[in-house]
């Protein structure tokens, strides 16, 4: 039996001819080309967490069988959170949720931001990486230009890049998802994984970080999440990933040397000095 895959994602309705709209377009282009390759070695589905109001949409736009469209209901709007600047952003407590019944117990997920492309061999490597003996682990991206955004995808497969420190490709267990502790860390927003990363360290039996090959792509790197102006969804990010590493300290007490060691790299705390846990 082929190993089985469900890959998550969450598209959203952007304009036509803006860049978005090209990259979102490039990303599934990707996903598809990626499946097709593989489909001899591995079975993936396609989990697509969409807006409760935009789910008819793209129920519509996709209709395959190996795509399921599912909504969620809660975002940064629904929060009891007065933020600067209104959006409505989806909360990764609610991407996580895997559409219940259908999920097969063996099975890994992976997670995927809208805008991460893959090269056509990616799902065949993940498998071989399960393989080798990581069941759970993160794919850095690399980052192309974005002069290529609006050339044949073949030229980003081709394409140097640069090395990438952010997290935003996760490959673990589907059964991990159901003891995962998530809160409502916002998406698009910065410090939006590191809590996810924490429970996959926490939760794996051999963890790993590949942080510099060619599996998946970004075109260009805009960070708008860094402008000043979502400096308070920021802060909300940065409070609820400590309240996890609070709620987390019995674990990490108890985890073995090399998770201490990705611990040590991913949790420094640098930019909160201050932090006193045990008031957390």
């Amino acid at each position: 039996m082929k190993p089985k895959i469900y890959h998550v994602i969450n598209p959203y309705i952007v304009e036509e001819g803006t860049d978005d709209f090209t990259v979102h377009e490039k990303t599934i282009q990707s996903l598809l080309l990626a499946r097709e390759y593989a489909e001899n070695h591995v079975d993936v589905t396609f989990i697509l967490k969409v807006d409760v109001e935009e789910l008819e949409y793209f129920q519509k736009k996709y209709t395959s069988d190996f795509v399921v469209v599912h909504s969620f209901d809660e975002t940064s709007a629904s929060l009891d959170v007065n933020f600067n600047v209104p959006r409505n952003l989806p909360l990764l407590s609610e991407i996580i949720k895997l559409p219940v019944g259908n999920i097969e117990r063996n099975s890994h997920t992976i997670f995927t931001n809208m805008d991460i492309c893959l090269q056509p061999f990616f799902y065949c490597e993940v498998v071989r990486i399960i393989k080798n003996g990581f069941d759970c682990f993160v794919i850095n991206r690399r980052t192309v230009s974005k002069t290529l955004l609006y050339k044949p995808l073949e030229e980003a497969f081709i394409a140097d890049g640069d090395k990438h420190i952010g997290h935003d490709c996760f490959v673990l267990p589907s059964k991990f998802i159901d003891v995962f502790n998530i809160k409502q860390h916002i998406l698009g927003i910065g410090f939006v994984f590191r809590p996810f990363l924490l429970n996959c360290i926490l939760h794996s039996q051999s963890f790993h970080e590949f942080d510099d090959v060619y599996m998946t792509f970004h075109y260009g790197d805009d960070m708008e999440w860094k402008s000043d102006k979502y400096a308070d969804y920021l802060e909300h990010n940065k409070n609820l990933m400590i309240e996890v590493y609070a709620d987390s300290l019995s674990l990490i007490e108890l985890a073995d040397k090399q998770k201490q060691e990705w611990i040590k790299k991913f949790f420094p705390f640098d930019f909160l000095p201050r932090v006193d846990f045990s008031h957390v």
